[in-house]
């Protein structure tokens, strides 16, 4: 009997420690996570040598814990390191310098950077204008000589001996990258006659890019080979041309091709691509050919033949009309 009620004792409190084992609270905690820091960066990414630049970070905690931060640098200084707007005061010396902001939730930090490069300004990538005389330093001398015979480059000039120099109707069309609400490196009369006359940039585009490297970067139409391009200036009041060519059976390779323009046997004379390849220009013809565009028979860059014609319009070889309109 007595041995039965020890074992019932001794069954007793090893139930009452397992319930009391098993209810015991744990005290370990869930994990911690550390703060995310969603964006590091300063007020400019290129300053002078020993100027300042302000510093921004912004940052959240996952947990919701309360956070601090302090940014370092292992050059230069930081000023208000643990402030919401903190400065990093760059070195005497040029370089690119990371300055660290480090974010911490009483636990755990997180780490982000931003480099500043000093005394070695970079410009932004923006493109701007730089003018014709640009095209002609080794590269492009022989279209700038043929294009300072065209009306293209005295067009400012024409408009200054009709007594219309000033006007922004005219100014528009008769010069580079003319605009009178933007400081953007285009057309002022007063100080960039450079600018002066139907250039390059015109029709390419603004051209800084390609002259700073003109081995690794061509220059490319800046808009399709189409008549609209021309038609941004060549379609006003004294320049009717865009309703006239629109008139004309050259203005549609199906009409003008009877549906054949993509065939090769056709392209030659019922497309622009092809027309300018038999003129051994280089032009392949893409999915979508154009018609007969202005410049499959004028030439841009060119005024030796009349009306910038690319051959001369008299009857007989190699006449430009002959090309198409007295083959078989």
């Amino acid at each position: 009997m007595k041995y039965a009620l020890r074992i019932s004792v001794v069954g007793l409190m090893a139930a009452l420690l397992l319930v009391l084992g098993c209810t015991k609270k744990d005290t370990t905690g869930p994990v911690n996570r550390p703060p995310e820091i969603s964006s590091v960066s300063a007020s400019s990414d290129s300053v002078g040598t020993g100027e300042l630049d302000t510093l921004f970070v912004s940052y959240s905690d996952p947990d919701g814990d309360s956070t601090t931060h302090i940014w370092s640098s292992d050059s230069g200084r930081v000023f208000h390191a643990n402030r919401d707007t903190a400065f990093w005061a760059a070195p005497s010396t040029a370089g690119l310098y990371d300055v660290r902001v480090n974010v911490f939730d009483g636990t755990d930090s997180t780490e982000a950077t931003v480099s500043i490069q000093v005394g070695e300004y970079t410009p932004a990538e923006t493109l701007y204008y730089v003018g014709a005389q640009s095209c002609n330093e080794e590269c492009h001398t022989s279209i700038l000589t043929w294009w300072g015979s065209t009306a293209h480059a005295d067009a400012y000039t024409a408009l200054v001996n009709r007594g219309r120099g000033d006007d922004p109707q005219c100014l528009v069309c008769h010069t580079v990258g003319w605009n009178p609400n933007l400081d953007n490196g285009g057309f002022d009369e007063q100080m960039v006659d450079r600018l002066a006359g139907v250039q390059c940039e015109n029709c390419h585009g603004p051209g800084s890019f390609h002259a700073s490297a003109p081995d690794s970067l061509r220059q490319p139409l800046d808009s399709p080979l189409t008549a609209q391009f021309c038609a941004e200036c060549h379609q006003t009041q004294h320049h009717p041309y865009l309703n006239e060519w629109q008139a004309s059976a050259h203005s549609s390779s199906d009409l003008a091709a009877g549906g054949q323009a993509s065939d090769p046997g056709c392209a030659d004379c019922h497309t622009a691509e092809g027309f300018l390849a038999t003129l051994h220009y280089d032009y392949t013809l893409p999915g979508d050919p154009q018609p007969l565009v202005c410049i499959a028979c004028h030439h841009p860059h060119d005024a030796r033949y009349q009306g910038q014609l690319r051959l001369p319009a008299g009857v007989g070889e190699p006449g430009l009309c002959e090309q198409c309109h007295m083959r078989d």
